[in-house]
This record gives structure tokens, C-alpha cells and sequence, in this order.
């Protein structure tokens, strides 16, 4: 079965590192990774009227964080359904809670001592508003030692 992790990038290699840590982590589950990065809609007529989603997506994906990814599939083949990697747009909890419901998010993993840069003049901070999220949430913060309560995401994806 397919699991659906979500992870916040500001499309650095570095924050990728969330990304390895849900492979290594995952046992024998296959997981689709989506990464996203948060940006508030244009709010004038005339930013709406040129505003171009594809565009901004190929602004902010750069080559080295493609070529990451790839290395990321081919090492971790057996773990890997699929990573895709998207742009989030809104900076409202409704509007997050439906894309995560739309997405079939099982997960979603973040480290939250990772500060992901603004990278677009309308970024958003993911975290607010991943924390008010009502699925699970995996912070790898603190990866050197388990924190009482928590548990890895072997756990959580195989519902146990």
C-alpha cells in the first residue's frame, strides 16, 4: 500500500533531508513524497491577471534540487512510489486542510530547526499552519533521540 507524506521545502537541497529521513524510515511501506512550498495568491487585479502557476513554479525549481530528487529515487527505488513537488497557493488553515484532504496526506513531516528561506516575495511560513493541521505530525527535529510520546513513521503509516 501507498502511503502520502507531505514535507514543506523552500526547494533547497538541504531540506531535503526530510525527505531521506522518511525513506530510511519508512520499513517495507512505499511512499508518495510531496513536497510543497507555501505562496500567498496575488491580491490585485493586475498581479491575478499575469500571475502564471507554471511560471512560478519553474522560477522556484531550480536544476541542483531536480537532480537531488533523482538521486533520492534511483538510491531509495524500493522505497519511492513517487516524489513530486509542488507550490502551495494560500495562507489560510481551510484552504491547507482541503489540500491535504485532496492529497490523501497520511503524514506530514517537517524539521522544524530547518528554517526554510522565503524565496518568492509572496512565501508563506508552513508551519503555522501545518501545526493547526489535523493529521499526523512528524517533527525529525530531534532525530538523535525519541521524544516520550512520539512515535517513528513506520508506526504511524502502518496504523498500529
Amino acid at each position: 500500500m501507498i502511503k502520502h507524506v507531505l514535507i514543506p521545502t523552500d526547494f533547497t537541497v538541504k531540506s531535503l533531508q526530510v525527505v531521506r529521513y522518511a525513506l530510511e524510515d519508512a520499513g517495507t511501506a512505499k511512499l508518495n513524497i510531496l513536497l510543497f512550498h507555501m505562496v500567498d495568491i496575488p491580491h490585485s487585479i493586475t498581479d491575478l491577471l499575469f500571475f502564471s502557476k507554471e511560471q512560478l513554479r519553474k522560477k522556484l525549481i531550480n536544476q541542483d534540487f531536480k537532480d537531488a530528487c533523482a538521486v533520492l529515487r534511483n538510491k531509495y527505488a524500493s522505497s519511492v512510489a513517487d516524489i513530486q513537488c509542488e507550490v502551495f497557493y494560500g495562507s489560510t488553515a481551510a484552504v491547507f486542510e482541503n489540500y491535504v484532504d485532496a492529497r490523501n496526506v497520511d503524514v506530514i513531516m517537517y524539521n522544524k530547526s530547518l528554517i526554510l528561506k522565503k524565496i518568492d516575495a509572496r512565501s508563506v511560513d508552513p508551519y503555522a499552519l501545518i501545526r493547526r493541521c489535523r493529521k499526523p505530525l512528524m517533527d525529525i527535529s530531534h532525530t538523535a533521540t525519541q521524544q516520550e510520546g512520539q512515535v517513528d513513521l513506520f508506526t504511524i503509516l502502518s496504523g498500529t
